[in-house]
């Protein structure tokens, strides 16, 4: 345990110096997560049930928490408080850099620092950019991720379709678009494919679901939008009514 915690206190002080900021401030999971509560037709992140933990995560939490006042996140995940936090910089026009390996952070305005592929922090803004591999940063990303989805945290737009949807065709669909109203207009355009006309489903819970292609897009936007601060929630229909899409 002891070189369990000597490792996170040299990694924090790494991460502390290369983002250039004066002071550190460490965000840990709490109680609760609102995606957890979404009706998804396999609930979410319910792929890493199974997963073997850490064997001193418990330790290095109350470590975290002990020595360096970590704060908890309860009732969304630590990467929504540390999008939070950048979008605050972004909003203050103060250098807060949002540090994490998550790569759902790509998606945040505001400084971002990844310490596995990054030598600096770089901030992010705008409509941004995808590629064929399904790597990009700005709104694009968040676009992205809403059409196909994450593996890793187990929801895909898709599943209940016999479509096939994937980082090339979401590509192919995005990569040469040059503003929001396009990308939206393209979305829109998608999830009507997909699901044409109202339906029924049965939810991770048994709870059975009526839906349509508006209630589907609005579901997995809310499982792949980085809160940009406490009850944040895009609103799909009252986005596509203010770009003149519905």
């Amino acid at each position: 345990i002891e070189n369990c915690l000597h490792t996170i206190k040299m990694m924090l002080k790494g991460i502390h110096e290369a983002s250039g900021c004066k002071e550190l401030k460490v965000v840990v999971q709490g109680e609760g997560n609102f995606r957890d509560d979404l009706l998804l037709p396999t609930k979410y992140k319910s792929n890493r049930s199974e997963n073997q933990r850490p064997i001193h995560l418990a330790e290095a939490r109350d470590y975290l928490i002990g020595k360096y006042k970590a704060e908890k996140a309860n009732g969304w995940e630590s990467d929504d408080v540390l999008a939070s936090y950048a979008y605050e910089g972004f909003r203050s026009k103060k250098r807060i850099v949002q540090a994490t390996i998550d790569k759902d952070a790509n998606q945040c305005v505001g400084w971002l620092y990844n310490w596995d592929k990054m030598k600096e922090p770089v901030f992010v803004s705008g409509l941004g950019s995808i590629d064929k591999e399904g790597k990009g940063f700005g709104r694009k990303f968040l676009y992205f991720q809403c059409l196909v989805g994450d593996p890793s945290d187990c929801y895909k737009p898709t599943e209940l379709t016999t479509f096939k949807y994937g980082a090339a065709s979401a590509y192919k669909d995005l990569g040469g678009l040059s503003t929001d109203k396009e990308c939206w207009q393209k979305m829109k355009e998608l999830y009507q494919t997909w699901y044409p006309e109202p339906f029924t489903y049965t939810a991770w819970n048994g709870e059975l679901v009526e839906a349509d292609w508006m209630q589907m897009m609005q579901l997995y936007f809310d499982c792949a939008h980085m809160r940009r601060f406490e009850g944040d929630q895009l609103n799909v229909e009252a986005t596509m009514i203010k770009l003149g899409i519905l």
